[in-house]
């Protein structure tokens, strides 16, 4: 177990690390991104250790120390912040902080073409994408163009953008002896256009106009926010002629009168450790701060445990209606899955609330694969990265295309086949390579393979995440063997029938989305054998391929960015 660090020698890491990249740069020397990514995994690491202190950077007026400007590094903890509060993978928010620090760097001096070379070697899409951009925006700002302008960017680009304008309202604030954060905040959303105003709303309730490091005037002391809780601050009392503040903390309800005061300046940073000392959550009972991330993160290899006891509910000799309806009433967000499944599956179009009502419908196999489905993509689509909602569009593909094929094949459980589709696509959501993307990569050179989708690195894994992903989420065997078998050719698969047949199920659903994706089918002549072959497997024909593919496509109305 790692060993609780003072918050001080946080602060001063990660102060002297950014010092000494701007010594290099004033020196001339040339900055490795390499350097960029480890002090943004440094700070990262000081978030995730004592995030109140870390996003108090917002509002304490902190020491200059080695002539180190911290009005900018503010604009690095509000892109953080935001991350956070967006719900940005953590792979994608390690590169808007890394495209924060450059702009911190090499403003004004320039990005120099070398640096720029390296980041396009690396394949860092996001990271060079959002810097280029705002570097090229932010000399703009006090133009009257400029909202239209912000409108214009993409989701990665306004969010650093906007963190620069907050960082930079909040540091001109603190000069000019204001409340930071809530007249900051005031100032900027005056001059946003409305279209954007709603990535300012997400920072509320946390951190809301009191973050940890405001300053408050109460009925007769002065305090320090230490903390936030859902209807409280936690605030430590300062004696400004001793320099000193109170060891105990008091909680300060919301609705009590106070009054917010300009950035308080500490005397020096050992001042952080009075204020946030080892332990102190233990006072404050942990379970009722308010988090940063606006949601609870659940590990995706585990499946939710409300869902493996309604899939055991559901395969009893004789399931009970009630009781499997109450356990699915209980999980919210599963039991209004079921019913809009259930509704649009209703051929008068009835809107199916009744929880037991939707569950009868359904019937317990077909309930017990939507619940699969829509677990797991809620588990896969928890954090957003850019490339998200073009992936998400071929995997419903997919998964309708499976449906159509199991359908028209006579398969007993054609739902099933749509959940083989989810699975066979939850690497596209898991893998790392994917999440710095801000463009599909090329399309792979077979159809009918998952590890060829996509051309990008290390995607040759694609198969053995997805084949792991199923082991760990207990599917059957028949879906497991499928994942492992379809991507050889029908004469090859050494496996079990059913598995062979949902291994060609799998390899045809994907040469049809494929098709529909990117709007002609992969020219390889494996790929047109392994048509064949499948084809041959399941006695259907191309002309049927063909009205199936249109029937998934009228079903999911699903459309295709390239």
């Amino acid at each position: 177990m790692t060993e609780p660090v003072k918050v001080s020698q946080l602060w001063h890491s990660q102060s002297q690390a950014l010092l000494a990249l701007q010594r290099r740069l004033a020196e001339k020397q040339e900055i490795e991104p390499a350097e960029i990514l480890h002090l943004a995994q440094q700070m990262m690491q000081f978030e995730q250790q004592a995030p109140e202190a870390f996003y108090a950077q917002l509002c304490l007026n902190l020491p200059q120390r080695d002539q180190l400007n911290t009005d900018d590094v503010r604009s690095l903890v509000v892109t953080l912040l935001l991350c956070r509060r967006r719900n940005w993978n953590s792979v994608c928010a390690l590169q808007l902080l890394c495209a924060a620090i450059s702009l911190f760097l090499f403003t004004p001096s320039g990005i120099s073409p070398a640096f720029r070379q390296r980041l396009q070697n690396m394949d860092q899409q996001l990271w060079l994408h959002s810097l280029i951009c705002v570097f090229k925006l932010l000399p703009h700002r006090h133009k009257g163009a400029f909202g239209r302008l912000m409108e214009r960017l993409a989701e990665h680009q306004r969010l650093l953008l906007t963190a620069s304008l907050l960082g930079e309202q909040l540091s001109l604030g603190i000069r000019q002896g204001h409340p930071a954060f809530a007249t900051a905040l005031k100032s900027l959303l005056k001059r946003l256009p409305p279209k954007l105003q709603p990535l300012l709303e997400e920072l509320f309730p946390f951190p809301g106009l009191l973050p940890p490091g405001a300053f408050i005037s109460l009925a007769q002391s002065k305090a320090l926010v230490v903390a936030i809780s859902d209807k409280a601050f936690w605030v430590r009392t300062i004696d400004e002629a001793a320099q000193s503040c109170n060891p105990q903390m008091e909680l300060i309800k919301v609705d009590q009168r106070l009054e917010m005061l300009p950035a308080h300046e500490l005397p020096d940073i050992e001042w952080l450790d009075s204020l946030w000392p080892l332990g102190w959550q233990e006072e404050a009972l942990p379970g009722n701060l308010l988090k940063v991330n606006r949601k609870d993160s659940y590990p995706i290899a585990q499946p939710p445990g409300k869902l493996l006891a309604i899939q055991d509910l559901l395969t009893h000799k004789e399931p009970d209606p009630d009781v499997i309806a109450e356990h699915i009433a209980s999980e919210g967000f599963l039991a209004r899955q079921l019913s809009e499944a259930a509704s649009r599956q209703s051929r008068l179009n009835l809107k199916l609330k009744e929880v037991k009502h939707a569950l009868l419908y359904q019937g317990f196999e077909r309930t017990s694969a939507i619940m699969i489905q829509q677990a797991l993509l809620n588990r896969l689509n928890q954090h957003y990265f850019p490339l998200q909602e073009n992936l998400l569009q071929f995997t419903e593909l997919l998964a309708q295309c499976m449906e159509c094929l199991g359908k028209v094949i006579g398969h007993s459980a054609p739902q099933s086949m749509r959940t083989l589709g989810y699975f066979a696509c939850s690497a596209l959501f898991t893998h790392q390579s994917l999440k710095s993307q801000i463009k599909l990569p090329a399309r792979g050179s077979s159809g009918f393979d998952i590890n060829q989708l996509l051309y990008f690195r290390d995607s040759q894994n694609m198969q053995s995440l997805a084949v792991k992903l199923a082991t760990a989420w207990q599917q059957d065997k028949v879906l497991v063997g499928a994942l492992r078998w379809h991507n050889r050719l029908p004469e090859d698969m050494d496996c079990s029938k059913k598995q062979k047949v949902s291994a060609c199920l799998l390899g045809l659903g994907l040469i049809m989305a494929s098709r529909a994706y990117w709007g002609t089918e992969s020219a390889s002549i494996q790929s047109d054998e392994y048509k064949r072959q499948a084809l041959a497997q399941l006695y259907l024909t191309d002309t049927q391929l063909t009205q199936l593919l249109w029937e998934a496509i009228d079903a999911t109305h699903c459309f295709s960015p390239c």
